[in-house]
């Protein structure tokens, strides 16, 4: 009994040697610190409704979470993704959070904000205390322009006003145009940059509006600038709607309940759910789902259909997860993550209290140095690098909605890596298999869709397991393309 004793008490020993060892000898586990600033809440948002900053969040915990589980990307370091919610009040809250990421005093770099001008405002606390920064989703050109300490993983507002108006005319074979649009700053330099491409395409602009965002009147100027399309609709020719998508809502269903069919297009706000949803309580929408948004042209970052490998693991590990469906501001999140994780590892870091405003120097320069097209790092959105003003060089992808999802069109465009890889180069211009848009090429991209139909299954032998199968197989795509399909079974 007494031997019993001294055991137990010699085991209890060794339990407590163990625990003050793990407390005070073993090293602790080193940890980066990264800020993700965004939309974490927004008015007239339900509970079970997630906010773009959520969403985006959602992505780049994911890569987070893949990098900790390897731990060989940071040299054993482990990296933690911290939340700060701009609430989309870029006036206010934006810089007050961004002052909060500064007090905070741990945090290396910054991915966000959601809104341009959040970023904008924003911006300017991370170039005053030396805080690298990229953003997602922020497309005005302002961002970047003057703050050597931003960086944008998106295209900017210039990008696909250009692309729109070109489309427009390469593709769509349109030589005019009408604008409508907000006079917001968004709206309106998307809607100044695409009138002034048309014009260098010589397209003609037939009519232009602009209203002024949540006036009173607004619903009696949209019933007017719609009255006055119908009686010129002949003459219209594209409808550009550079719009939010709430108003995006009101136009298109005035424009189709009065008859118009001109093409319409929208940019990047009509891709989301927002937009789709709008027309849900409509009579006609309910007895014809897609009643409104049918053949809407939309210019979108990404559209997971035509998409590559990388998309579509990173789309099935975000629905394994979180039991949702993601969407392209989660894989340019997932890819700016990404992106700023190979800065880090790259950096030389010290990851100590001390070193703060060194290491964040170091991922700046880091970040800048990744220009070079032939070694950036591909993701689910393209190829990862950044141009002299710190702008990604990502393609402007073109939806079309169909049945209320909105797929890839048709024709596509990829921007050209390398320009000698084309035997021909002015060739494939002016054959417009090459586009030239502010000195960047554009390949032109055929894209096919095929499906089979199951007409009839007979003649089934359950000994030798063979069937006769009667089937259609169908592609679309738009213009001559030569399809050639191989049929194998085992």
């Amino acid at each position: 009994m007494k031997l019993n004793v001294i055991m137990l008490g010699l085991l209890i020993l060794v339990v407590l040697v163990g625990a003050l060892y793990q407390s005070y000898f073993k090293p602790k586990e080193e940890t980066i610190y990264v800020a993700f600033i965004g939309p974490m809440s927004e008015q007239g948002k339900s509970e079970t409704e997630l906010t773009a900053g959520q969403i985006m969040a959602h992505a780049v915990e994911l890569y987070f979470e893949e990098i900790n589980e390897k731990r060989d990307k940071l040299k054993g370091k482990k990296i933690e993704l911290i939340r700060f919610d701009d609430k989309n009040e870029c006036a206010t809250t934006a810089k007050d959070e961004a002052e909060r990421i500064v007090a905070d005093n741990q945090v290396l770099a910054v991915i966000g904000h959601w809104y341009s001008s959040c970023s904008t405002k924003g911006g300017e606390t991370y170039k005053k205390y030396g805080i690298p920064a990229i953003t997602p989703g922020s497309v005005d050109p302002g961002v970047t322009r003057g703050n050597e300490w931003y960086f944008r993983n998106i295209y900017t507002t210039k990008d696909s006003g250009q692309f729109l108006a070109y489309y427009v005319n390469k593709i769509l074979k349109l030589n005019q145009v009408t604008i409508i649009h907000e006079t917001a700053s968004y709206g309106a330099y998307l809607a100044k940059v695409f009138e002034e491409t048309a014009n260098q395409l010589q397209m003609q602009v037939q009519h232009k509006w602009a209203f002024e965002p949540n006036n009173p009147q607004q619903k009696e100027q949209f019933s007017q600038i719609v009255e006055q399309l119908k009686s010129h609709k002949e003459q219209a020719g594209a409808i550009f709607l550079s719009v939010q998508a709430s108003e995006g809502v009101e136009l298109v269903k005035l424009l189709k309940s009065a008859g118009i069919t001109n093409p319409i297009l929208g940019e990047s706000s009509f891709s989301e759910q927002a937009f789709v949803d709008g027309f849900n309580d409509f009579a006609e929408e309910k007895a014809n789902p897609g009643h409104y948004t049918n053949d809407i042209y939309v210019a979108t970052p990404l559209l997971f259909d035509t998409a590559n490998e990388k998309a579509q693991l990173f789309k099935d590990a975000y629905q394994q997860k979180y039991h949702d469906d993601p969407d392209w501001s989660a894989a340019y999140a997932y890819d700016t993550a990404m992106i700023l994780v190979k800065a880090i590892s790259e950096a030389d870091i010290k990851g100590e209290p001390t070193t703060l405003a060194t290491d964040r120097q170091k991922i700046r320069d880091k970040l800048a140095s990744y220009t070079n097209s032939h070694d950036a790092l591909e993701g689910t959105t393209g190829f990862n690098y950044f141009d002299e003003n710190r702008n990604a060089q990502k393609p402007v992808a073109i939806g079309v909605y169909k049945n209320k999802q909105l797929i890839s069109a048709l024709t596509q465009f990829q921007v050209v890596r390398n320009p000698n890889e084309i035997s021909d180069l002015d060739q494939a211009v002016q054959d417009e298999r090459v586009l030239l848009i502010d000195n960047k090429y554009m390949y032109k991209t055929n894209v096919v869709y095929t499906g089979i139909k199951i007409n009839e299954i007979s003649d089934f032998d359950l000994k030798t397991l063979t069937f006769n199968l009667d089937f259609d197989l169908w592609f679309r795509f738009q213009g001559n393309s030569k399809t050639e399909a191989t049929l194998s079974a085992t």
